[in-house]
């Protein structure tokens, strides 16, 4: 039997349709381990008693990682399995809070537009 993906096509999605990942806890160690692959070692990410004395109150993920594991969460709901060829770019990213240790990230996604 030939491989048949079991991810959407560009046409499949709908405008306003919303897509919920599964949730997966954002914990040090993560940070951490980011902070070495990408070398942004700001003391926010890495240093609990500079982060203190910062609006947030403690050490916070970096964004890039949150987007990092949101779009590894996108990918284990299968709606890109064997259909993506790539990803071209995110139009309107936004960050509005902090991601704290310990926090269950979950990814929403809504599609707005396709042009």
């Amino acid at each position: 039997m030939a491989y048949q993906p079991r991810g959407r096509h560009f046409e499949d999605f709908k405008v306003g349709e919303v897509i919920e990942t599964s949730a997966r806890t954002i914990n040090p160690a993560d940070v951490t381990l980011f902070a070495g692959l990408s070398g942004d070692y700001n003391p926010l990410h890495i240093d609990e008693e500079t982060a203190k004395k910062t609006p947030f109150g403690s050490r916070i993920a970096h964004g890039m990682l949150t987007v990092s594991i949101s779009t590894g969460q996108q990918n284990l709901t299968g709606l890109f399995e064997g259909t993506t060829l790539a990803l071209l770019g995110m139009d309107r990213l936004r960050f509005t809070g902090a991601v704290k240790f310990v926090t269950k990230a979950k990814d929403r996604t809504i599609p707005s537009t396709f042009e």
